[in-house]
């Protein structure tokens, strides 16, 4: 774990001087864009980005999203096909996702649902796609959708 502290410290250490290099640089040339306009990024913005994976790699990708919202939507649509079994999934999301500061899901979250109950997978996926908006009303009609479609939804895997 102490080695996992350093290597994020030195991560930090490294963005935060790329981060002052680029400063530098943009002030000495008169705030004027920098690199090549052929496209070519400046060493340092490369840098920056390499260091920027390595601090925060795609899986990592969090949004934030509010779970008692969901639950509130999907409780008001009392026709809402397996209303209650989606409401548990967001309360078992929940749960997964609780951070110091609200709720955030991580795309790594969505994937290690993907093996398992398709409704995890979905709603987590829409949990991650739309956060903190409009997502349990969307899960809500696509719910609906499928239902008059077909006139049932079935969420086997």
């Amino acid at each position: 774990m102490a080695g996992n502290a350093e290597a994020l410290s030195e991560a930090v250490r490294r963005r935060d001087e790329i981060i002052d290099q680029l400063v530098s640089r943009f002030k000495a040339n008169d705030c004027e864009p920098l690199g090549d306009p052929s496209g070519e990024l400046p060493a340092e913005v490369r840098a920056l980005v390499e260091c920027l994976r390595e601090l925060t790699p795609l899986d990592e990708h969090a949004v934030r999203w509010d779970p008692d919202s969901w639950a509130r939507g999907l409780e008001s649509r009392r026709d809402l096909p397996d209303r209650d079994r989606l409401l548990s999934v967001v309360a078992r999301l929940a749960g997964l996702t609780q951070q110091e500061v609200g709720h955030w899901i991580r795309r790594r979250e969505v994937f290690d649902l993907a093996d398992g109950d398709v409704v995890d997978l979905f709603v987590a996926t829409m949990a991650w796609g739309y956060g903190r908006g409009w997502g349990w009303y969307r899960t809500a009609k696509i719910i609906e959708l499928a239902t008059k479609t077909s006139g049932r939804v079935t969420f086997n895997s």
